[in-house]
């Protein structure tokens, strides 16, 4: 465990009272978070044509599946971690995982005791490691020449998918099944991907695949499982300017996010039988928006341009105001549901290189006032997954700032008894 995260730690746990973050002096004006919805000139709903993107076959320029798929260490993964893993029930909530981060940690859960993190190495291959609730298992590297970051997904027990923009350009994926106890090989979708990729399985029949291409329009590809196969490419329209967020609340229901090119935070719903038309919802944006959902409830997070974080519900059939959050934000935030308990988190890296957390009432619809400090010094956009029984245990990540190693901060473990408290 290194020194910086157990002193982080331990900092966090002796506070009674929240931290002071550091500002930044700004152009308040320049910069200034805009939350009403701005009219735009261009047409996003209108699909438009592009014969490069929609070749359905491996570009003449894209990676052999064989060079994608075989790339990465020969004996081995190495690993940059100083220390082991240490055993859940250790006094600190930070556990130095290990790895060699490249790209923010991505971690994702089929249920039950489950947990699975990926993450993109600096030599462009894919790591990964999973936990039982019990032990980790040791980093194995999933091979790939990967432009970015990494899109987990899962339609159900046994069975894990990640998607990747390949440095080629084209979208890429692999996929994990317990019934073979194997990863298949890599495949490409083709395309001409320009951020990275985004995937959600609205079922345990579908997994769909979002990209954004240079053009900023969205294109989905859907994976069917009674088929076995992909179908064709469909463009969606817009004027993205970020990768594509997407995510579902239930069966066949799915949103899609974006920063558009114009700063505004954009949204498009699959209502179960057709997509229905681009909305603007305002906001002033950096970055990619993190979204999280549950039985109708959509929340969308952050930052702002003004270096704040900004909270955007849609409830009950409409979309509420934007709330400032405040704060002075390193990369996105990163959002949570503990499912069992309706209860709600936003991560965020602030300009200090700490982790902090506000969390939401759901009785009263209320943030707590004050950013909570989890302590570290962790230089990536923060991951977050709910797992377990119910999604009761909730684990962030991120890149250490020292070793870039993955870091892992366990913020609840499943009990209620206040045992795992973080204060």
């Amino acid at each position: 465990m290194k020194l910086n995260f157990l002193l982080g730690a331990v900092l966090s746990a002796s506070l009674t009272t929240a931290a002071t973050i550091p500002k930044e002096p700004r152009d308040a004006e320049a910069n200034a978070f805009i939350a009403t919805p701005r009219d735009t000139h261009l047409d996003w709903d209108k699909a438009r044509p592009d014969d490069t993107f929609l070749s359905n076959k491996p570009r003449a320029d894209g990676h052999s599946v064989e060079y994608f798929s075989n790339r990465g260490p020969s004996s081995g993964v190495t690993s940059r971690s100083d220390s082991s893993p240490q055993p859940r029930g250790y006094k600190s909530h930070w556990e130095d995982l290990g790895g060699s981060v490249y790209s923010n940690p991505a971690g994702v859960s089929w249920g039950g005791s489950r947990l699975d993190v990926f993450h993109t190495t600096y030599d462009k291959w894919c790591q990964h490691r999973s936990y039982n609730s019990i032990s980790w298992t040791s980093w194995e590297s999933l091979g790939g020449a990967i432009d970015g970051g990494l899109a987990p997904c899962s339609r159900g027990k046994g069975s894990i998918s990640i998607g990747a923009k390949g440095t080629d350009g084209q979208a890429w994926h692999r996929s994990y099944s317990s019934e073979s106890s194997s990863w298949s090989t890599w495949e490409t979708l083709g395309g001409n991907v320009s951020h990275e990729v985004s995937m959600v399985s609205r079922s345990s029949e579908y997994m769909d695949y979002f990209v954004s291409a240079p053009d900023g329009q969205a294109w989905r590809k859907t994976w069917s499982y009674s088929s076995k196969s992909w179908a064709k490419w469909e463009a969606l329209g817009g004027y993205l300017d970020s990768a594509p967020k997407a995510v579902s609340w239930g069966s066949d229901h799915m949103s899609l996010y974006c920063r558009g090119q114009d700063g505004q935070t954009w949204w498009k719903r699959w209502n179960g039988w057709t997509w229905e038309s681009w909305v603007s919802l305002g906001g002033s944006i950096v970055g990619t928006p993190t979204v999280i959902t549950w039985s109708g409830f959509e929340a969308v997070f952050v930052r702002g341009t003004d270096g704040g974080c900004w909270y955007k519900s849609w409830q009950a059939g409409s979309w509420g105001q934007w709330q400032s959050l405040g704060g002075s934000l390193k990369h996105e935030p990163e959002a949570v549901i503990q499912k069992g308990s309706s209860s709600m988190d936003v991560i965020t890296n602030q300009k200090d290189g700490g982790l902090y957390k506000k969390s939401w009432d759901h009785r009263t619809d209320t943030w707590s006032q004050e950013w909570e400090p989890m302590g570290g010094q962790i230089d990536s956009k923060p991951g977050a997954v709910a797992w377990g029984d119910n999604g009761t245990r909730v684990d962030a990540f991120g890149s250490g700032a020292t070793n870039h190693t993955c870091e892992r901060y366990m913020m609840t473990d499943g009990t209620d008894d206040g045992s795992f408290s973080s204060k």
